[in-house]
């Protein structure tokens, strides 16, 4: 007897009941069959326990072998078969294994039986596995199909045989569906399928006219089938196409697809030719002209999630073998030729840290091309006709920008999906506005431009590539406003707008604090400090500015630095079923630097408060305090030690919960700086040149002529 845990294989000889021999007699008890299996199947995992009783009849002579067996939770990759019951008998003599079986699953049932032989070396002898069920799961299939659909429900009624030897079996069937339905992967849209027939022949399946229905209950009618041999080599030959109410074609979210996603209706037809290791998809699609859809771009590149993108587990399907990779590897090219309408709505997420967002619905048409070994590419226009631009001012407040009608306002790609053109014309309104600072900077001896408080519309312009947009900014004033009337006022607007630096200072003080700024007019220079690719990363440049200038009047020392900055984020963006970004935190961020000792030592404290936006969450503001201490080791600054302690939230562990997830971290670190010019100047040494000698100077020669006056 052997014995592990509850496993138990005992092994006894009794005396034939039939002859003069002695049988082998081996009983099982949960006996655990993904132990065994690999040594017998070598590309799917089989799992379960096993019991029962084999009987080896004269082992030294016959070696026929009758088993009557149990398997408990029996499971094929991942896939559950349940309990089983089977009878099995091998001939050694001819070589022939027959058996038969059922599960004990009254609800779905699946009998089977089966005749192999495994000493048919002329391959007279055909073998048969066949599968009789009764409203079985059609999950099981999904290992065939797995890589352009999933979520397979439904149930199977009828016979499916498995004919032939080795890796050339046929499959054959005729059965009927019920309760179906699937997901289709690259849109992420469930369907489910009417009642049908499925039939698979030795190389082709068969799909007759299957109905799709969405969620909705609106339909589109399948045709074709694909081609197979032994359900590889795979070649498609399939159309869709939506029959009369426009339905479900997109829906899908940024873990999904992080190129663009989002929900779309409409009508068109899905086309998928070609064989499996180099399939095309075509899809025509054109917007419901009933429904809305909503379509997201988001940034090249996360500043919000890319640091820690590397740490999101992402499951899909199961795991494959090296073999069967190689021999169902998929290549796939898409083609979507879409037509838009003004209910499509399009949303460019230009900063997720900040969460500047453009939304606009309009007209237009796209050609997107992509493939599994090809780049996403986007050509055509999107004219806007109405939308907004929504900045947050790094979390502060939300102020919308509206796309002027009528302005031509587009987005065109010609290619790259983020390098496309763009021109936005958007104005927003800052109402009973103070205009007395720009009176007492501009020496105007007017009470009346000093007590006058009215609307200003700051228009700004947006020009160039989509995320790295070049800002234009003016300012317009309604009719009856004193701006119109007063001349000298009227110059001194002219004089902030020929200034880039001036109308940007200005502005930010319109939109941030409603009121004009003090006019400096210093000539400065006509190009921006810094490069800024949305609005609220150019107010919050200009604020910080302006703050350092007032903390320097008031300490009365220029070298005091302060930083104010903020940042948005999805506290459970690691969520699968999350939509988008769902943004629902804020980050507010501070910091003040002072150098002492003569500029050799610089200590930065501050901190970050964390504070929800949105009422599902936990609601509680947090400090997280960050200290910094730079010491200059040597005058130059090139050796320095760091000491620092920092504390952080810790999103990805805690999701919706903080009450305790603060990452702390302090330590201390040693740093050597040096500015080069090339590789050469780090690695190599400098040659010395060396000095030209120079000719000794002749001492001055005394004239021996005298000249007496």
């Amino acid at each position: 007897m052997l014995r592990e845990s509850n496993q138990e294989i005992r092994i006894n000889t009794q005396p034939s009941d039939v002859g003069d021999w002695t049988d082998l007699h081996i009983a099982l008890q949960n006996l655990n069959i993904g132990d065994l299996s690999p040594l017998f199947v070598k590309t799917n995992r089989i799992e379960g326990l096993l019991s029962g009783d084999i009987r080896v009849e004269d082992p030294q002579n016959k070696f026929n072998v009758i088993a009557d067996i149990k398997t408990n939770a029996l499971t094929v990759d991942n896939d559950s078969i349940g309990d089983v019951l089977a009878s099995l008998a091998y001939n050694n003599k001819t070589g022939l294994l027959t058996g038969k079986g059922n599960n004990l699953d009254a609800d779905h049932k699946l009998n089977f039986d089966l005749a192999l032989d495994f000493k048919d070396s002329a391959n007279l002898h055909r073998d048969r596995i066949s599968v009789m069920a009764v409203d079985y799961p059609v999950k099981i299939l999904e290992r065939f199909i797995g890589s352009l659909f999933s979520d397979l429900q439904g149930y199977l009624t009828g016979n499916f045989d498995i004919l032939g030897e080795g890796a050339n079996r046929d499959y054959v069937t005729k059965m009927k569906l019920r309760d179906a339905g699937l997901k289709v992967n690259f849109t992420q849209v469930f369907y489910k399928i009417d009642d049908t027939e499925l039939e698979i022949t030795e190389n082709e399946i068969k799909l007759g006219n299957m109905k799709l229905r969405d969620r909705d209950g609106n339909t589109a009618t399948v045709r074709g089938g694909i081609t197979h041999k032994s359900f590889k080599n795979m070649v498609f030959d399939i159309i869709a196409e939506v029959d009369n109410n426009p339905m479900q074609l997109i829906n899908t979210s940024y873990n999904d697809n992080q190129q663009f996603y989002g929900t779309a209706k409409g009508t068109g037809s899905f086309v998928l030719l070609g064989p499996q290791s180099d399939m095309n998809m075509y899809i025509e699609a054109v917007a419901s002209n009933r429904d809305s859809s909503y379509i997201t771009l988001p940034p090249s590149r996360s500043r919000v999630t890319g640091a820690a993108s590397f740490m999101v587990e992402r499951k899909y399907g199961r795991e494959m073998t090296e073999q069967e990779f190689q021999r169902s590897a998929t290549n796939i090219t898409y083609e979507v030729n879409l037509t838009a309408n003004p209910l499509v709505n399009i949303e460019v997420v230009l900063d997720d840290l900040t969460g500047d967002v453009i939304r606009g619905r309009g007209t237009g048409n796209l050609r997107l091309r992509a493939g599994t070994q090809e780049p996403l590419s986007m050509r055509g226009r999107y004219d806007i006709q109405e939308g907004s631009y929504l900045f947050t001012f790094q979390s502060f407040f939300k102020k919308p920008f509206v796309l002027r009608s009528g302005a031509n306002n587009y987005i065109e790609w010609t290619g790259d999906p983020y390098t496309a053109n763009i021109r936005f014309e958007a104005v927003y309104r800052a109402e009973n506005v103070n205009f007395a600072p720009l009176a007492s900077s501009l020496s105007l001896d007017n009470n009346r431009v000093s007590n006058y408080r009215g609307d200003v519309n700051v228009v700004a312009i947006l020009t160039g590539e989509l995320f790295k947009p070049t800002f234009t900014f003016k300012l317009e004033f309604p009719e009856n406003s004193i701006a119109n009337s007063d001349p000298s006022l009227s110059f001194g607007i002219q004089q902030i707008e020929n200034n880039p630096n001036e109308i940007n200072k200005q502005v930010t003080y319109l939109i941030v604090f409603n009121s004009f700024a003090p006019y400096q007019s210093s000539i400065t220079s006509s190009l921006n400090e810094f490069a800024y690719s949305t609005i609220s990363g150019l107010f919050f440049g200009e604020v910080n500015k302006r703050l350092n200038q007032l903390l320097s009047k008031v300490l009365r020392n220029d070298e005091v630095t302060f930083n104010f900055t903020g940042s948005v984020y999805n506290r459970n963006l690691i969520d699968r079923n999350a939509r988008g970004f769902n943004i629902n935190q804020t980050d507010l961020n501070f910091s003040v630097g002072l150098p002492l000792l003569n500029d050799r030592v610089q200590i930065t404290f501050g901190g970050t408060f964390d504070v929800p936006l949105e009422s599902d969450i936990e609601q509680s503001i947090r400090l997280f305090p960050d200290v910094n201490i730079s010491l200059l080791i040597n005058k130059s600054g090139s050796v320095r030690a760091t000491f620092f302690y920092t504390q952080t939230s810790d999103p990805l562990i805690g999701g919706p919960n903080l009450n305790t997830l603060r990452n702390q971290r302090a330590g201390v670190k040693l740093s050597y700086r040096k500015e080069f010019e090339s590789l050469s100047t780090i690695f190599g040494r400098k040659k010395g040149k060396k000095k030209k000698e120079t000719p000794p100077v002749d001492s001055p020669r005394s004239d021996s002529t005298i000249t007496s006056q």
